[in-house]
C-alpha cells in the first residue's frame, strides 16, 4: 500500500476511523468521487479530531442498535442489513489488519448491499405511515418529487463519472484536479505522460507531454520521498531526453529505497554506458550480479563494457556466465557475435549470431 511510512499507531488507528466516516459520506452523497485515496488524499488525523470521535460513535451506536433488534427478534432485516455493512466494511477498514490501499471506493460494493437494505426498510417504515400501504405513498404527488429528484440527481453524476473513465490519461487527469496533492495519482499521470509521448509522433506535443510528465513525476517524490517507483521511472524519463545527471540521481535515490531492484540498477548501468562511462557501468553491473545472480542483463551489460575498453576475455567470460544463467535470453548470444567480430575471430560471430536470431 502507498502510504507514509512511520506513522504513529494512534495516528493511523485515528485516520483509520476518519475513513469509515468518508465511506458513510460517500454512500450518502458520492461526491467528489476519486479513482486513487492513497497518501495524500486524507490527512493523518489523531484522536483531538472531533469527527473521529463521531464517526465512531455512529458506527458503535449502529452495532448496539442492530444488537438491540437482533436480541428481539432474531429475523430482524434491518438487524441483518447492519451486520452485514459492518462486518463487511470491517475487512477493509485498517483497522483489525492492513489492506493494500488506504482507501478505495470499490471496497463499497459489498458494504451498500448491508446500506442499501437498511435505507430501503426505513424508507418503506417512513412512507407507510399513515398511507395504504408503502406504495400508496407514492401517489402523494409531494413525495414522489422528492424520490424522482433524488434518483435524478444520482443518475446524473453517474453517467458524469463514467464520461471521466474513457482512459487512464482522462481519469488521471480529472482526479488529480481534486486532490493535487495525491503522491499516487501524480506518479500514475506522470508515467502515463510518459508513455504518451514516447508513442507521440509530433515532435512539440511529445515535448509538451515530457515536460508534464517529469513536472508530475518530481511532485509525487516531492510529496512522498520514500516512493521508490516514482523516483525509479523519473530517472528513466530523464534517460529518455537525454538529461543523463538527472537520470542518475533519481536511479540512484531509487536505490537507496530499494537496493535489490535489479531493473533500476540496469537502467543506471544504461545510463553509464550511454555516456561511455564504461568503468562507472561495470561496477554498477558487479554490484547488480551480487545481489540479484539471475540478472541476466548485467551480465549483457558486463560484456558490452569489456568489450568497449577492449578487454575481451573478460567480456567473453561475463557473458558465458550469462549463458550459464539463462540459455534462452539472447541478448548475451548477440553481444557475444560483438566481441568475437571485434577480435577478428568471424566463425564464432556467425555462430553466435545464428543463435542470436
Amino acid at each position: 500500500a502507498l502510504v507514509k511510512n512511520g506513522l504513529a499507531f494512534e495516528s493511523r488507528i485515528a485516520t483509520a476511523i476518519l475513513m469509515l466516516g468518508h465511506y458513510i459520506r460517500l454512500l450518502v452523497v458520492p461526491y467528489p468521487l476519486i479513482s486513487e485515496y492513497s497518501f495524500k488524499s486524507i490527512p493523518f488525523v489523531h484522536f483531538s479530531n472531533p469527527l473521529v470521535w463521531l464517526t465512531l460513535v455512529f458506527y458503535v451506536g449502529a452495532g448496539v442498535y442492530a444488537l438491540v433488534r437482533f436480541v428481539k427478534n432474531r429475523k430482524d432485516a434491518v438487524a441483518f442489513g447492519i451486520f452485514f455493512f459492518l462486518v463487511t466494511i470491517a475487512l477493509f477498514s485498517n483497522t483489525f489488519l492492513l489492506v493494500k490501499a488506504t482507501m478505495a471506493e470499490r471496497f463499497l460494493f459489498f458494504p451498500s448491499v448491508g446500506f442499501c437494505l437498511v435505507v430501503a426498510l426505513l424508507l418503506v417504515h417512513l412512507l407507510a405511515k399513515g398511507t395504504e400501504g408503502s406504495m400508496g405513498a407514492l401517489k402523494k404527488p409531494v413525495l414522489t418529487g422528492v424520490l424522482a429528484v433524488i434518483g435524478l440527481l444520482y443518475s446524473v453524476a453517474v453517467v458524469a463519472r463514467n464520461t471521466d473513465w474513457v482512459d487512464n490519461y482522462t481519469i488521471y487527469k480529472t482526479d488529480l484536479k481534486k486532490v493535487p496533492d495525491n503522491a499516487h495519482l501524480n506518479y500514475l499521470l506522470g508515467y502515463e505522460l510518459f508513455s504518451m509521448a514516447k508513442q507521440e509522433t509530433n515532435g512539440q506535443a511529445q515535448q509538451v507531454m515530457m515536460h508534464e510528465s517529469l513536472a508530475t513525476m518530481r511532485k509525487a517524490t516531492e510529496l512522498l520521498p520514500e516512493y521508490y517507483f516514482a523516483k525509479a521511472d523519473l530517472g528513466a524519463a530523464y534517460f529518455w531526453v537525454g538529461m543523463m545527471d538527472s537520470a542518475i540521481y533519481f536511479d540512484k535515490e531509487a536505490l537507496k529505497l530499494m537496493p535489490d531492484a535489479s531493473i533500476t540498477r540496469n537502467n543506471l548501468a544504461g545510463v553509464y554506458m550511454k555516456m561511455k562511462n564504461f568503468q562507472e557501468a561495470i561496477a554498477v553491473c558487479r554490484e547488480s550480479m551480487r545481489l540479484s545472480p539471475a540478472n541476466v542483463y548485467a551480465y549483457a551489460d558486463m560484456g558490452f563494457c569489456y568489450q568497449n575498453i577492449n578487454q575481451f576475455d573478460s567480456a567473453i567470460y561475463y557473458l558465458h556466465k550469462g549463458i550459464c544463467v539463462d540459455t534462452n535470453f539472447y541478448g548475451n548470444y548477440d553481444v557475444l557475435s560483438y566481441v568475437y567480430k571485434a577480435m577478428g575471430r568471424y566463425d564464432s560471430m556467425e555462430k553466435y549470431q545464428t543463435i542470436s536470431k
